[in-house]
């Protein structure tokens, strides 16, 4: 049986995320899969709440579960994606790219910031479609990746956008960088995602 500290601790993350009950109630099923296993990537109570959130499109993004170290005065990632990709399949069978990864760390800022749709897609296209041609220092930093490009996507719709503080930590991947590889997609991915809404 898991432990009350497991399920609490489900509870209050489902709150921060406004998950709904059908998605709190599947993580603790699912955390009864990874009770009394070895898992790598980060809490088992978290694993299944994010494992539920991926099957249920209530996105949440992993940013949230980094650990930043200020006193040293770095960043410090406590949770690697690579090993929350291996514990997602080893445990619940669902496989994910690292590209895949990136949709759902953008789809999951959406819901935490509050994102329209068009906002939304468009930050999508252009975050998967530049992590797939970016050099290895953005690809290991992708989370903090998408920040970047959610804000150039912000700046070219004129829209103003303020990020929670804890999100401010220091960047290791340089934004210039990053806007000058996301820059050639983000017209274009603006113009498909009307598109889309147009057509839905």
């Amino acid at each position: 049986m898991a432990s009350q500290s497991h399920r609490a601790e489900i509870e209050s993350w489902a709150v921060v995320f406004g998950l709904s009950d059908r998605t709190v109630e599947l993580a603790k099923q699912l955390l009864l899969r990874v009770i009394g296993r070895k898992v790598y990537s980060m809490s088992k109570s978290l694993l299944a709440l994010y494992a539920a959130s991926i099957m249920s499109g209530e996105y949440i993004p992993l940013t949230y579960f980094i650990s930043v170290n200020t006193g040293a005065g770095r960043g410090r990632i406590r949770i690697r994606p690579r090993f929350v990709r291996f514990d997602l399949k080893k445990h619940f069978g669902i496989e994910l790219s690292p590209e895949k990864l990136v949709a759902i760390e953008t789809r999951g800022f959406c819901r935490v910031l509050k994102l329209d749709s068009l906002f939304c897609e468009a930050s999508v296209c252009t975050a998967v479609n530049t992590f797939n041609e970016s050099p290895s220092a953005i690809r290991k930093n992708y989370m903090t990746f998408v920040i970047a490009v959610i804000r150039l996507i912000a700046r070219h719709l004129h829209i103003e956008m303020s990020l929670p503080r804890f999100l401010r930590y220091p960047i290791k991947v340089p934004r210039t960088l990053i806007a000058k590889r996301a820059r050639k997609y983000v017209d274009a991915c603006i113009e498909r995602a009307r598109g889309s809404m147009q057509l839905g």
